[in-house]
């Protein structure tokens, strides 16, 4: 159980947060402190459950094959990853895009809402034709996103739903990209310095969580986070959405830990990692640079989210810091993950290299 230290602030600087506000109009000021990565990983585990056991032994069976995708450019193949969980084998189905280019390179393990690639957050040839492999997990293959544990892989790897620390669906999703990422990283002509995590809105979070518990990312690419529920028990004021609104996607414990901040350890538990994170002006959360910065190196500040009526406090796009090894920008129009947001991460990797 944990025991996190709250702190409320009065005041803070109009510029520098926006405020999550409820529907009488107070503001929540919780702040968890977390000094290591220890209770970072345990207060993760109150949000989205214990990940499910790493597979005995990963392997790989193809099952189509294509060296003529892009004009020739790249080989696109369809194939199962088999995950031998000791009693059984399971198969995940995954799409690999390698590009006819110098060894090793770069990879990105991308989760994703569509089957096929390219598709609209998915701009195949133009990462292919930077010099990155791409390795594509259709999320509906893990489980689909619903409140429905028996659909893809989840019939065989989710806990029991009675269990308060069972993983909700964002965990799992987090766990079938670090198994992916640990079958890429065996590859040769892989270079196991540049192995990518990425994900976009709710996958974001999965993205992160994945890179946070997985020795083979070095980066982690977050676009566009979606706004996060907030946490509901007898002693909090049920406001607005809610975690019992999308359960599925959390630890059935969570729904009782008010006191969590899952943004603070969202962030927190990809501190060893290169950290990307994207927004849009128009996203329902755009923290500053500064919060996240402080957030990052271990600072104490309370959350910091963008509801509708605080919309002029949002930070002016367009923006685009590259600050070591945290790469923060903030785009014109929608949430979307678009061919600008790649570039600009892939601008820093490669600039990092």
């Amino acid at each position: 159980m944990i025991d996190p230290t709250l702190r409320l602030i009065d005041k803070i600087p109009a510029m520098e947060y926006n405020y999550f506000k409820n529907s009488v109009g107070d503001v929540m000021l919780k702040a968890t402190m977390m000094e290591n990565k220890t209770q970072v990983k345990a207060a993760a585990e109150r949000i989205y459950g214990t990940l499910p056991e790493r597979p005995v032994h990963l392997s790989c069976e193809s099952k189509s094959f294509d060296p003529s995708f892009a004009a020739g450019k790249a080989t696109f193949c369809k194939a199962n990853l088999i995950l031998d969980l000791g009693d059984k084998e399971i198969y995940l189905p995954f799409i690999s895009v390698i590009p006819k280019a110098k060894n090793p390179l770069p990879a990105i393990i991308y989760l994703s809402y569509e089957r096929e690639i390219p598709n609209r957050f998915l701009p195949a040839e133009e990462i292919i034709d930077r010099g990155y492999a791409i390795f594509s997990l259709f999320i509906d293959d893990v489980t689909k996103n619903s409140p429905d544990f028996k659909s893809g892989i989840a019939r065989h790897i989710a806990q029991t739903r009675r269990k308060k620390l069972a993983s909700g669906k964002i965990g799992l999703w987090a766990w079938a990209a670090m198994r992916l990422a640990e079958y890429v990283c065996d590859l040769e002509f892989i270079d196991k310095d540049k192995i990518i995590i990425a994900g976009h809105g709710i996958l974001a979070r999965s993205a992160l969580l994945a890179s946070g518990n997985s020795e083979k990312c070095r980066y982690v690419i977050a676009n566009c986070i979606t706004e996060a529920p907030t946490p509901f028990s007898k002693n909090c004021r049920k406001s607005g959405l809610t975690v019992r609104d999308y359960s599925y996607l959390y630890s059935p414990a969570f729904a009782d830990e008010p006191d969590i901040d899952e943004f603070e350890a969202l962030i927190k538990i990809s501190s060893d990692e290169h950290l990307l994170l994207g927004f849009s002006e128009e996203s329902n959360c755009v923290p500053s640079y500064n919060y996240l910065e402080k957030l990052r190196r271990g600072g104490e500040i309370s959350p910091n989210f963008a509801p509708e009526n605080m919309q002029n406090e949002i930070p002016t796009a367009t923006q685009c810091i590259n600050d070591g090894d945290f790469s923060y920008h903030v785009r014109c129009g929608s949430d979307y993950f678009s061919r600008e947001d790649w570039n600009i991460y892939l601008d820093f990797i490669d600039e990092n290299t």
